[in-house]
């Protein structure tokens, strides 16, 4: 029985959070305490590329804390998605269709990896908990859950 039968809610950390958690500008009291959290590749890599080695380790031990079970995005992004790390052969209609939303509000690098996140949260019923007020307005527009935390 997966958690979406069990009516065990699935949350899905935008990296955001995970930096404001190891800044203490949020506690781990703010998150659901019923549910599972999840993951993608996205989160990981940009963990990976957090510059300062001290914020990377707190980062990290949040995300072991927490308990984040990494899953497959549902789009592949040739030159992104390590292998395996992605559906392949998806058409990535959902996919494109968030990048446009971000896109026509605000051109960011940061945008394609946030259409992946989205994807899986609208495609697999799970809630994003972000900071990211415009990426939180997408996901509610196309009928997904969302928490908004303020991580300033």
């Amino acid at each position: 029985m997966t958690n979406q039968e069990n009516h065990e809610p699935t949350y899905m950390l935008d990296t955001n959070v995970f930096s404001g958690l190891a800044q203490g500008a949020i506690g781990l009291d703010c998150l659901p305490n019923k549910g599972k959290y999840v993951c993608l590749f996205v989160q990981a890599q940009e963990i990976n590329a957090t510059t300062s080695q001290v914020l990377k380790e707190k980062i990290l031990a949040t995300f072991e804390q927490i308990s984040a079970h990494r899953e497959p995005s549902e789009t592949s992004l040739w030159g992104v998605t390590p292998w395996g790390e992605g559906g392949y052969g998806a058409a990535g209609d959902i996919y494109s269709a968030i990048l446009r939303e971000l896109e026509d509000t605000k051109r960011s690098r940061g945008n394609s990896n946030d259409a992946l996140i989205a994807e899986v949260c609208l495609t697999r019923n799970y809630t994003l908990i972000s900071s990211d007020q415009r990426l939180c307005d997408v996901v509610k527009a196309q009928g997904g859950s969302v928490l908004y935390l303020d991580c300033r």
